[in-house]
């Protein structure tokens, strides 16, 4: 049997809806959007993985349940209470210059918890797996461009390219613009005042590249590329 009360899909999961209901409940984001219809669309949410929790229902098949597709249609309605298609940069036109950096931030939190609540029956969807680094997506992302970061020249920014554009901060030199390499979507967070959305796979041999399609799910990568992911997601379901 397996314990879906020590999943860690399951757990993060649990982790995001307190964060997403945080962020839902006192962001101050600019223009008209229903805030009373997204929370309740998260309580239904938080209610199917508590379900999903003490389920002791194999992966695979949780990820094929009513649970799983409850989760994701009410995903999918708090993205319509934040504005449906174009919600984020309909969000960033109406911000005032000063807070175009606060709303950045909020956005890139409301995606982190929208693609970790929806893609959740997908990542269940890998079966009997207790590796926590596979609680986040690891997408294949291709590098658009990389330069110094404006304020901390050891360094490098990096424009992500994996359905849609994204930063990500590494210390790792030699990213190469044009490639392709593993990427997992962790909790954003500021790294000398500018926001990074991810972060590389990496080892002693260096960065992880991969040979896959845009934005397309890793399902099995070697374990030595694993732990900085593994060490950031416990960390978030921990609530450091």
């Amino acid at each position: 049997m397996w314990d879906t009360t020590e999943d860690p899909r399951i757990l993060l999961a649990e982790r995001t809806c307190r964060y997403f209901e945080n962020i839902l409940a006192n962001a101050k984001l600019p223009g008209r959007w229903d805030r009373r219809g997204a929370l309740e669309a998260l309580k239904k949410i938080s209610s199917k993985v508590q379900e999903m929790k003490f389920s002791y229902i194999p992966p695979a098949e949780l990820s094929r349940s009513e649970m799983a597709a409850e989760i994701q249609k009410k995903t999918a309605r708090i993205l319509e209470c934040l504005g449906g298609e174009g919600w984020a940069e309909r969000f960033l036109e109406a911000a005032k210059r000063e807070e175009r950096g606060r709303v950045e931030e909020h956005i890139s939190r409301i995606r982190f918890s929208l693609n970790i609540l929806y893609n959740l029956p997908a990542r269940l969807a890998l079966g009997e797996v207790s590796e926590p680094a596979y609680a986040v997506d690891i997408r294949a992302g291709r590098i658009l461009s990389a330069s110094a970061h404006p304020g901390r020249k050891e360094l490098t920014l990096c424009k992500v390219s994996m359905g849609r554009a994204l930063t990500v901060i590494t210390n790792v030199k030699g990213v190469e613009e044009g490639a392709t390499y593993a990427i997992s979507l962790l909790p954003p967070r500021r790294i000398g005042g500018v926001l990074s959305e991810g972060m590389f796979l990496g080892s002693e041999d260096g960065l992880l590249k991969v040979e896959k399609g845009e934005g397309e799910l890793l399902r099995r990568v070697e374990d030595k590329y694993l732990k900085e992911v593994r060490r950031e997601v416990l960390t978030f379901i921990r609530g450091d």
